[in-house]
Formats: structure tokens, sequence, C-alpha cells
């Protein structure tokens, strides 16, 4: 194995397993129907800039982190595993030139991830809404502004931390 494919092995378990152990570590923001756990995404948003592999093995921990520590709260599990459908635009993007030229792109990639963030984790949400396993008075207040605007915020906050870390980890060499 070369070296830069180890380095990414091992790049990619440090992210896989940081994205697993954060929801134990960082208390998250309860507010009026919805939670968040800040700095949650940030492994997926460093990982997305490091490989596809990486981003989609980060992704599956976190997932997986979120499932062990909500067992009976399933709801989390399955917005974090919507994850990967920002993290597959994400690729993509990347992939097509998108995203880091300069800071137009990299806000506007952003906001893009971000706001397919937000309608991935309201699907989840709607759905169990229709199903009537979340039950709500203010169901279309809950999805639209505590679940889709927070999940855009809460995205937008990860994605600014996580990039200021990927650029800081570039500048010193540490990654490519």
């Amino acid at each position: 194995m070369n070296d830069n494919r180890l380095k990414n092995l091992t790049i990619s378990a440090m992210l896989a397993a940081l994205s697993f152990i954060l929801p134990y570590f960082v208390p998250p923001v309860v507010l009026p129907l919805w939670t968040m756990t800040l700095t949650a995404h940030v492994p997926v948003f460093i990982s997305i800039f490091i490989s596809p592999l990486t981003a989609v093995m980060t992704t599956l921990g976190t997932t997986l982190a979120f499932f062990l520590k909500f067992p009976a709260n399933f709801e989390v599990t399955l917005r974090a595993a919507s994850h990967i459908v920002f993290v597959l635009l994400a690729i993509l993007l990347l992939k097509a030139g998108f995203g880091k030229k300069n800071i137009f792109q990299t806000v506007g990639f952003a906001v893009v991830i971000s706001a397919v963030h937000a309608l991935a984790e309201m699907l989840v949400i709607g759905v169990y809404l229709y199903l009537g396993i979340i039950t709500n008075s203010n169901a279309l207040y809950y999805l639209l502004v505590a679940v889709g605007l927070g999940s855009f915020v809460h995205s937008l906050i990860d994605f600014a931390i996580a990039f200021t870390i990927y650029k800081t980890l570039q500048k010193a060499r540490l990654i490519k």
C-alpha cells in the first residue's frame, strides 16, 4: 500500500471515529420541537473534501453512532442516514469542479448542500408525521421551521467549522 493510500485510510478511520464519538460528548441543543448536536456534521463535511469513499464511510459511522446513542428514537437515526443524500450530491459537485475555487463558490456549495440536507431531513420527518408516528398540533411549523430551517442553519454552521478545519489541515500539509 502506498503512502498516500495509507494516509487516506488513516484519515478516513479518524473521521469515522470522530463522527462516531461526537454525539456522545457534544450535548444536544434542545429547542421546542427539535434538537441538534452542533458539530455532528463536521467530520462528514471534512470527509467530503478528502475522497468519496471517506465521505460515505464517515456518513455511515455517524448513522451508526446515532443509532447506538438513541436506539429507541429511530427518527434520529433515519435523519442521520438521510445525510447520504447531500453527501452524494456534494461528491458529484466537487467532481464537476464546483465548490472550492473561490469564496463565492464555496458559499454557494454550502448553501446548496445545506438546502438538500434540510430537504432530506424534512422528508424523514414528513413521513413520520404522515404515518402518525410523530403527532404534532403544529405539524407544518415543525416540518418547515424547526426541521427545515433548523437543519439548514445547523448545516451551514457545521460546514463553516469543517471548512475552516479542512483549510487549516491543508495549509499544515496534513491533507491535500
